[in-house]
């Protein structure tokens, strides 16, 4: 807008200048005179120019609000694509629960069944195995969610303003999306 006023108010305005001329002689009589003059210049037609500028800057000012509003648009879809991932990754560290307590009830029954005679120690080994598997696969889930949780706040300028989720925010995954809807 400012650069629109400004082409507008560039046009060449009317300039006005004054002169004094005097003498005092002339050869072998001496004459007095004085004059006094004003000069003025105002451009009638300046070939287009003023429009012309009028135009660069209405497209300047057309180009700068496209520019806004992508930019606008960018956030939003970085926000919505971070807040997907955040919704992700907690579905995934549920799904990580549960098989981490799936693994510890195979241990469990793995442990009873070689209690009884009727399991291997090579099914207990392979059980825990499996559990230690499990919570690392866990851990790493949450780790995963909790940096879905920082690029959230990131893209949505609120990095420092709320506290980072905790483990059992993490289990119910749902303190983070909250917080950002």
């Amino acid at each position: 807008q400012f650069y629109l006023e400004c082409a507008w108010h560039q046009q060449q305005q009317p300039t006005f200048s004054t002169f004094p001329t005097g003498s005092t002689s002339n050869g072998r009589q001496w004459m007095r005179t004085a004059s006094i003059g004003i000069v003025g210049t105002w451009t009638i037609f300046d070939g287009f120019e003023t429009a012309g500028k009028v135009t660069s800057a209405k497209a300047a000012w057309h180009k700068s609000q496209l520019a806004l509003i992508q930019a606008q648009q960018d956030v939003e879809l970085e926000i919505t694509q971070t807040l997907l991932n955040v919704e992700h990754h907690a579905d995934y560290v549920r799904a990580q629960q549960g098989n981490v307590d799936n693994a510890a009830e195979a241990l469990r029954l793995a442990q009873v069944s070689y209690r009884h005679g009727s399991g291997t120690s090579l099914d207990v080994l392979t059980a825990e195995l499996a559990v230690a598997r499990a919570r690392s696969d866990y851990a790493a889930a949450v780790y995963d969610y909790r940096l879905a949780v920082l690029n959230l706040h990131a893209a949505s300028g609120t990095l420092g303003d709320a506290p980072l989720p905790t483990l059992s925010d993490t289990a119910q995954g749902q303190q983070a999306t909250n917080h950002i809807k």
